[in-house]
C-alpha cells in the first residue's frame, strides 16, 4: 500500500502528515525506512496520555503488517493513528 493510500484512509491533514513524518525521520537512526520494536516500544510508552503494554500490542499486531520486528513508513503511520485513537479511549 503506498503512502498516499494510507494517509487517506487514516484521514490525516497537511500538519498531521508532516508531525507523523518528523517523528519517523528521527526515529529512523539507520536511515533505512525502517524502525525497530525497541525503539517503537520506548516511544510509544513514553506517550503522554501513556498507553499500557497489553494496548502496545495491539497496535504494533495491526499496524506491523510484513509481521516483521520493525515499523516501515506506512506502518508507523498507522500505528501512531492508533495510538492517538487509544489515548482518546476510541
Amino acid at each position: 500500500m503506498s503512502q498516499g493510500n494510507i494517509v487517506n484512509q487514516l484521514d490525516l491533514n497537511d500538519i498531521g502528515i508532516k508531525y507523523f513524518t518528523a517523528i519517523f525521520n528521527q526515529a529512523d537512526d539507520n536511515n533505512n525506512g525502517q524502525i525497530s520494536g525497541d525503539i517503537i516500544k520506548g516511544l510509544f510508552l513514553r506517550c503522554q496520555p501513556a498507553i499500557d503494554g497489553s494496548t502496545l500490542s495491539i497496535v504494533w499486531r495491526l499496524s506491523c503488517r510484513q509481521r516483521t520486528t520493525y515499523l516501515t513508513h506506512d506502518d508507523f503511520f498507522i500505528a501512531l493513528k492508533l495510538v492517538a485513537l487509544a489515548q482518546n479511549k476510541i
